[in-house]
């Protein structure tokens, strides 16, 4: 799996972008890189999967990688308002991010997936309206 992720000051949110191979066996390495990332606990977050050419994330990846993300200790300290934007334009990877989203229902954020990084930025750039925020 590559992926780059960009956490600077210099961007309104953290940008993360995979390219080539994505699968199962190198999402806790992912997540070990995201969760260390300095602004991860409060930074809204764009993920880009656009890059993919060979996806072989499994919904039992997925589910493993939340129950993961649930147990962690640093999890205990995201905050609930933060966005995390997935973008994908292929149908198979559009879903699989439906199906993480299901599986993370407990981990602090609001999640929401789209089929440009143009509507995911203007998502991420919108007011947080408290209503439709998770608690």
């Amino acid at each position: 799996m590559a992926f780059k992720i960009n956490d600077s000051k210099d961007l309104p949110y953290i940008r993360v972008a995979f390219s080539g191979r994505h699968d199962d066996a190198e999402l806790g390495q992912y997540q070990d890189a995201i969760f260390s990332s300095s602004g991860f606990l409060h930074r809204d977050q764009l993920i880009d999967y656009s890059a993919v050419d060979d996806y072989k994330i499994t919904s039992e990846g997925l589910e493993t990688y939340a129950e993961c993300a649930r147990n962690r200790q640093e999890t205990k300290d995201i905050s609930a308002k933060r966005k995390l934007a997935l973008v994908s334009t292929v149908d198979l990877i559009f879903g699989m991010s439906r199906v993480f989203i299901a599986h993370a229902n407990r981990i602090p954020g609001n999640y929401l997936v789209f089929r440009s990084n143009e509507e995911a930025r203007a998502w991420l750039a919108e007011p947080r309206d408290p209503s439709t925020l998770k608690k």
